[in-house]
């Protein structure tokens, strides 16, 4: 049994429209871009544990909806998983803290590093 889903096996699928920006070449795409800062609770060596985590969320509109909460949730599980070796019947819940609007713009340019400045020295 999931936790964060009582009563189900899994999480809800995410279901995928069809979209023009589906079916455009990557990086052409412009995509909301958020950072989700999310309070994780697990049992782990049988002790209640928590960890603070930062992840992204990419949307395809500035509307924060109910699957982009699911992947949010999955991030927040998988990062714990792959760090803390945390198990999803070990995790006991997860708490949004925010969701902080970053970007609009394309997966190339936000990823793309700034330029830095040489430095002189003297």
């Amino acid at each position: 049994m999931n936790p964060l889903y009582p009563g189900s096996d899994k999480a809800p699928k995410n279901k995928k429209a069809s979209s023009k920006a589906a079916d455009a070449p990557q990086g052409e795409v412009k995509e909301y871009f958020h950072l989700v800062a999310a309070l994780a609770i697990y049992l782990k060596d049988d002790q209640l544990k928590q960890r603070t985590v930062n992840i992204m969320l990419i949307t395809s509109s500035p509307n924060i909806l109910r699957d982009d909460l699911d992947k949010a949730n999955q991030g927040v599980m998988a990062r714990l998983n792959k760090e803390n070796d945390v198990t999803p019947d070990q995790l006991r819940d997860i708490v949004l803290l925010n969701i902080f609007p970053l970007a609009y713009t394309t997966q190339e340019d936000f990823s793309k590093a700034p330029a830095v400045p040489e430095t002189v020295e003297s």
